[in-house]
């Protein structure tokens, strides 16, 4: 309490930091588990607790902090390495990514190049400077799939590959081994995958 007598002054600029300091954000932070994507709290203040969230505007988890929602039942997704969004976990198909052919190219300047190893019966995958640098800084883990078909039959799978993009981040290649014959061949066979990252190129030299 102020004293009879008191001739403070508080000026108009000490007035709004005091608002400022007490305001809550209009941004809720989404705090997950990064291998699981479980969602672990949902707040619109920092938690030191956790090391990894996504922020979102107070209409996308309204029903989440009314209860209306378990988020317990609903995990965080990268469809891309800036993307991403709150689904259910027992979802047939959260993911609305089409299978796209990866192109053929004789430059490495793509997002995720691949490189067919003869010699060695493997294949390459190598990350770009710039895409590792993000997966890195926002610790983005995600598990990337890959489908080798015929080049006639684009209906007969051949091989399917999974790599996580930590895996890619971290190495300067990795390395896949050949699952047949046929993949000797990179005239004979496409590759097929959900885009992730913003550019791809199949090899050929």
């Amino acid at each position: 309490m102020l004293a009879e007598n008191d001739d403070t002054i508080i000026t108009d600029e000490e007035i709004q930091r005091i608002i400022n300091a007490t305001k809550f954000s209009s941004l809720y932070k989404v705090y997950f588990d990064n291998v699981t994507g479980d969602i672990l709290s949902i707040t619109n203040e920092i938690n030191t607790a956790y090391s990894h969230y996504i922020e979102v505007a107070q209409s996308e988890v309204d029903d989440f902090l009314s209860g209306k929602l378990n988020y317990s039942t609903y995990k965080v997704a990268y469809s891309s390495p800036t993307e991403s969004k709150i689904v259910q976990k027992d979802a047939q198909n959260d993911d609305q990514r089409t299978l796209q052919q990866i192109p053929t190219t004789k430059f490495y300047n793509v997002g995720l190049s691949i490189k067919n190893n003869i010699k060695t019966k493997q294949w390459e995958f190598k990350l770009s400077e710039e895409d590792k640098t993000y997966l890195k800084k926002y610790k983005i883990n995600s598990k990337l799939e890959f489908y080798i078909t015929f080049f006639k039959n684009s209906s007969y799978l051949i091989h399917t590959i999974k790599i996580d993009t930590l895996d890619l981040a971290y190495n300067d290649k990795v390395y896949i081994d050949h699952s047949s014959v046929i993949e000797k061949s990179t005239k004979k066979i496409k590759f097929y995958t959900k885009p992730f990252f913003k550019s791809y190129g199949l090899i050929i030299l």
